[in-house]
């Protein structure tokens, strides 16, 4: 799972019937634990590291994996191996594994292309690569942090629109890539 994210939905998802690596630039707490926050503090910022420890503190991992658990029936959560590390400079080995895959993650690598040749890299001869673009030129497409919380104030397509003042705002680094730019990409 290349960019795993906090909750690692995915990965503990594909986990249940597969042996799973998770990789991203920051690794979700184990708990609130000190450690943790400091390490993301450093790495990430303080800023970062305050949200996920909030978040944490609320419980909303905890409340992501029990319902996970209900839902699919199984008395634990399943192992998943989580290493920190970016996806455009793997430390994993070539032809390594059956599967590669990266949910709305690659909008946010500033050299696409790398994270792409490192996820092919990695795969077995015959391996699957699944790469789910969120496209800048979509409606939700600058991932502003209002889309999470109050969708309805950004005016459809405002961050494309110079005449809003969402115009150009983005709530994370975004490559700004269109789909010509991917298409072209991929096929290379």
């Amino acid at each position: 799972d290349v960019g795993a994210g906090q909750l690692l939905r995915q990965s503990l998802v594909f986990g249940m019937d597969n042996a799973v690596t998770a990789i991203d630039v920051e690794l979700p707490f184990r708990g609130v634990m000190i450690g943790d926050f400091v390490r993301t503090a450093r790495t990430m910022g303080l800023q970062r590291a305050s949200k996920t420890l909030v978040r944490e503190m609320l419980g909303v991992d905890y409340r992501f994996r029990r319902e996970l658990r209900k839902q699919s029936g199984v008395a634990s959560p399943p192992s998943v191996v989580c290493q920190r590390m970016s996806a455009t400079e793997m430390t994993l080995g070539d032809d390594t594994f059956d599967g590669a895959f990266s949910f709305s993650v690659c909008q946010h690598i500033d050299r696409p292309e790398l994270a792409a040749r490192e996820m092919f890299r990695v795969l077995k001869p015959g391996g699957l690569a699944y790469i789910e673009l969120h496209l800048y030129t979509s409606l939700t497409g600058s991932d502003h942090p209002l889309l999470q919380v109050a969708p309805r104030q950004i005016p459809s397509w405002g961050h494309l629109r110079r005449s809003t003042p969402f115009y150009g705002k983005h709530g994370l680094y975004l490559n700004c890539w269109r789909l010509r730019q991917w298409r072209e990409m991929l096929e290379r």
